[in-house]
C-alpha cells in the first residue's frame, strides 16, 4: 500500500496538506491552496481550535465539495450506460439521470450513487482522447459532487463564509515565496495577477500528481530502475 502522490519535496514557504500545525497567532491570515476534502479538514481544524484570522482558499474553479443528504441509489442497469459515448455525451446523460431523480422526489445525489458500479467500465470504454477531455473538463466537477461532506462539516464551512471569514478565490496558484514571518502567495485570476500574504499557507491540491517526482520512494524507485512505466495520462 503506497498511499497517494505527495510532493517529494515541498516548495518552500507551504506546508503540506498532513501538516496541521495551527499559525500561533489566532487572528493571522491563512491561505490553503486547493477546495477539495484535505482544504476542507485544514479550516475545520482551524475553527474548531478558535482561529480568528482570514481563511482563504484557492483553486481553479472555485468549486467545493457538496454534502451529503438522505437518499437511496437511483437503480441504472449496464444498458442503460452510453459506454463508448464522449466524455461531454456521458455527462449529458448523467445530468439527465439526476433530472428524473429529482423528478421522483430524490436528488442528483442518487443518480450518481446509481452509477458508481458502472464507474469503471465508462472510464474502460473511452479512448485516450476523451480521458484527456474528461480530466481537463469534467473531472473537477465529477469529484465535487462524489467525494461529499457530512452536512456537519457543510455546516461549519457554510457558517464561516457567511460570517466572512472564510473565502474562496478562483484563480490559478502560480508560485509562492517564503519570506520572514510570513509566505506571498501569487494567483492568477480573471481580473489580473493577485499576490496574498499569509501567516500560513498549506497546500492541498490533491492526490493527481506527477508520479515520477511525487509518488512514494518505492514508486519512485521502481520508475527510477525501469521496473515500471507510466501509463499515457501520468496517472
Amino acid at each position: 500500500a503506497t498511499g497517494h502522490a505527495v510532493p517529494a519535496q515541498m516548495p518552500e514557504g507551504l506546508a503540506d496538506a498532513w501538516d496541521f500545525t495551527l499559525p500561533e497567532d489566532p487572528a493571522a491570515e491563512v491561505v490553503i491552496i486547493g477546495t477539495g476534502l484535505s482544504m476542507v479538514d485544514h479550516v475545520i481544524s482551524l475553527l474548531r481550535n478558535g482561529h480568528r484570522g482570514p481563511i482563504t482558499c484557492i483553486s481553479r474553479r472555485g468549486l467545493l465539495p457538496q454534502v451529503h443528504a438522505d437518499g437511496h441509489a437511483q437503480p441504472v442497469s449496464r444498458g442503460e450506460v452510453p459506454l463508448g459515448a464522449s466524455a461531454g455525451a456521458a455527462m449529458r446523460w448523467l445530468r439527465g439521470l439526476a433530472r428524473q431523480a429529482e423528478q421522483a422526489g430524490g436528488s442528483w445525489r442518487d443518480a450518481v450513487d446509481g452509477i458508481r458500479p458502472h464507474v469503471s467500465a465508462i472510464w474502460r470504454a473511452w479512448p485516450e482522447a476523451e480521458r484527456r477531455r474528461f480530466l481537463r473538463h469534467a473531472a473537477s466537477f465529477w469529484e465535487v459532487h462524489r467525494h461529499r461532506l457530512p452536512p456537519e462539516s457543510g455546516r461549519w464551512l457554510a457558517d464561516a463564509r457567511a460570517r466572512g471569514q472564510l473565502r474562496v478565490l478562483r484563480g490559478r496558484f502560480q508560485g509562492a515565496e517564503a519570506a520572514p514571518g510570513h509566505t506571498c502567495i501569487r494567483i492568477g485570476t480573471a481580473g489580473g495577477p493577485v499576490t496574498l500574504r499569509a501567516a500560513r499557507a498549506i497546500d492541498c491540491r490533491g492526490i493527481r500528481r506527477d508520479p515520477e517526482r511525487d509518488s512514494a520512494p518505492v514508486v519512485r524507485d521502481l520508475l527510477a530502475r525501469g521496473a515500471c512505466r507510466l501509463d499515457a495520462l501520468r496517472l
